[in-house]
């Protein structure tokens, strides 16, 4: 299991990019939270197994509403998550 914190950089803003990160998130077994920073960056934590998280992280940067990105591993003490759910809305 893994668990990663990815940065992504953008024009989300009205674009249902949250939407379908959820969606893609429940394909492929992924639990954590994804948050708008601002109209232009979100930030998602995601756990899930080694292939699942690089396959999702992968989708989001070959989304058209991304221009870059990057992911680093975490280490969760005390949250673990269960469900994969957006935080915040624009």
């Amino acid at each position: 299991m893994q668990h990663v914190k990815i940065q992504l950089s953008g024009n989300f803003k009205q674009s249902g990019f949250g939407f379908s990160c959820l969606q893609k998130a429940w394909h492929n077994n992924i639990t954590g939270q994804f948050t708008y920073l601002q109209h232009d960056a979100v930030e998602i934590h995601a756990s899930g197994s080694d292939d699942s998280i690089l396959d999702f992280y992968t989708w989001c940067l070959n989304q058209k509403e991304t221009r870059n990105g990057e992911m680093a591993s975490i280490h969760l003490k005390r949250i673990k998550y269960t469900e994969f759910e957006i935080i915040n809305q624009l």
